[in-house]
């Protein structure tokens, strides 16, 4: 506990690049849409180079320390990652989703027609797997949908999250304060 709040600091910077990111994405969701896996990379990336320096500047002190330093390795190379291929993440992305609806659609409508002779209303269960079979197809033709969509959804995430993380750090900051002055 101690070390955390040795670099409340830390938290606070990590938590006023949430709320910049989130702020960005919900103002203009579908301009941030393009941006978004270079932004979530780079925001990793300082993650996790902000995390590399709390784990490292207290090793010795920390129990924590080897998941910290795997959370950290683990957000440089995702961020790294999303940095160098930006349009490609966000297309498969937009492919998984669209996958799955048309998939489980597909199975929607394969239970309706196993279960037919076993329960009334199975037409409801074909109907629900051509709605998704249908909107997954949308998604292909229409990728901007699901990408702006979940541009704001990270814009909603990221903002809660910053305001979190700050109240958190302020608090770290008070009481790394009033241990100082004690």
């Amino acid at each position: 506990m101690k070390s955390l709040l040795h670099i409340w600091w830390l938290s606070a910077i990590k938590a006023l690049l949430l709320l910049v990111f989130g702020i960005i994405c919900l103002i203009r969701p579908l301009e941030t849409a393009e941006a978004l896996a270079m932004w979530l990379g780079l925001l990793l990336v300082i993650d996790g180079v902000f995390t590399l320096g709390a784990v490292t500047a207290r090793w010795k002190l920390r129990d924590d320390r080897w998941m910290l330093l795997i959370d950290a390795l683990f957000g440089l190379a995702l961020g790294g990652i999303l940095l160098a291929y930006p349009q490609i993440t966000l297309m498969v992305i937009v492919i998984c989703i669209a996958g799955w609806f048309v998939l489980t659609g597909l199975f929607r409508i394969m239970q309706a027609v196993a279960i037919r002779r076993e329960i009334e209303g199975e037409g409801w269960l074909i109907v629900g797997g051509m709605l998704q079979m249908l909107f997954g197809s949308v998604l292909v033709f229409y990728p901007d949908l699901v990408i702006g969509t979940l541009t704001v959804v990270f814009g909603i995430f990221a903002t809660l999250s910053g305001i979190i993380l700050l109240v958190v750090a302020l608090r770290f900051r008070n009481l790394f304060r009033n241990r100082e002055n004690d």
